[in-house]
């Protein structure tokens, strides 16, 4: 098993010291089997890309909750955030889901 820890909203907690923390759980408990990736729309995309057939990829953390920070692939959520990756070619989805 592969896992990517990622931001979830910061709320009070510094940027440095949220991936501080990542970072901690990373060295702690995952056995060298993955990474810290802040920008949570990079994380879901590098998942994505190395994911392969028969793989599962759950992304844990937010559910339908807009982000509160801003990350480097459009979006406002999760869920955008994977319809913008899986239809990149097809139009802007930005605010989709609040119409």
């Amino acid at each position: 098993m592969f896992q990517i820890l990622t931001m979830d909203d910061l709320n009070s907690e510094g940027i440095e010291a949220m991936e501080s923390s990542l970072n901690k759980l990373q060295s702690d408990y995952s056995a060298g089997n993955g990474k810290v990736i802040p920008d949570r729309t990079l994380a879901i995309q590098e998942a994505l890309q190395a994911g392969k057939e028969g793989d599962w990829i759950i992304i844990t953390g937010k559910g339908i909750e807009r982000y509160e920070q801003n990350f480097g692939l459009p979006g406002i959520s999760d869920k955008e955030t994977l319809l913008y990756l899986q239809n990149k070619d097809l139009g802007d989805f930005i605010g989709y889901f609040d119409q």
